[in-house]
């Protein structure tokens, strides 16, 4: 009787770590399928960013900047894109906002310091978009940019309706070209691969 008890009692203890055993797995199965979820969804949202971006930068090519637009530098000073462009054929431009992806502006600064030679980072015209004067000098100064940054409120391109900063070529006809808009940390290679053909082709245009 008392070899039964036993028997039973291990039977049960036996039960009891199997199911704990396959409770576990369970978990980490769903664990898994969970991650593979979130994953998928992650694509999925970055395929429909990719897309949306694709389409603003499709709709931004070719845009003509008015002749009679104002860009205010931080002195108060009024500009005309012909006072930009200084006698070259193209510049590239970082378009940026100040209710905008600020770490996305950041990186972006970034990465001009790290793929392009300083004296090209020195010719990108930076114009900002709903930013003071002071907002202007302490960008400059916390990027450590000898550019001045120019405040534009008007609506350049259809990316501007997003406020998320963006690259172009700006030529003297004020036609605006190869737009690009990065993705923090999904296509930094992408942008990298950008600036370096921008980089080489201010080099054989200018």
């Amino acid at each position: 009787m008392k070899t039964i008890k036993i028997l039973l009692y291990l039977l049960f203890l036996v039960l009891i770590i199997s199911n704990v055993f396959w409770i576990s797995q369970a978990r980490d199965k769903v664990n898994i399928i969970k991650s593979f979820i979130q994953k998928d969804d992650f694509l999925q949202s970055t395929k429909s960013t990719q897309l949306e971006l694709s389409l603003l930068q499709l709709k931004s090519e070719g845009t003509q900047i008015d002749l009679k637009e104002e860009f205010i530098d931080e002195n108060g000073k009024v500009n005309r894109l012909i006072d930009l462009v200084r006698g070259q054929h193209f510049n590239l431009v970082l378009r940026y906002s100040q209710i905008g992806c600020h770490t996305c502006t950041d990186k972006m600064i970034q990465l001009l310091h790290k793929e392009l030679p300083d004296i090209a980072v020195n010719k990108v015209i930076i114009l900002s978009k709903l930013s003071a004067k002071r907002d202007l000098v302490v960008f400059r100064r916390v990027h450590k940019l000898n550019n001045i940054v120019f405040n534009c409120d008007n609506r350049l391109t259809p990316i501007d309706d997003i406020d998320k900063p963006y690259f172009f070529i700006i030529a003297k006809d004020r036609i605006i070209s190869k737009v690009f808009i990065p993705i923090e940390g999904v296509n930094d290679e992408l942008t990298k691969a950008y600036l370096g053909h921008i980089a080489q082709f201010l080099k054989d245009q200018n």
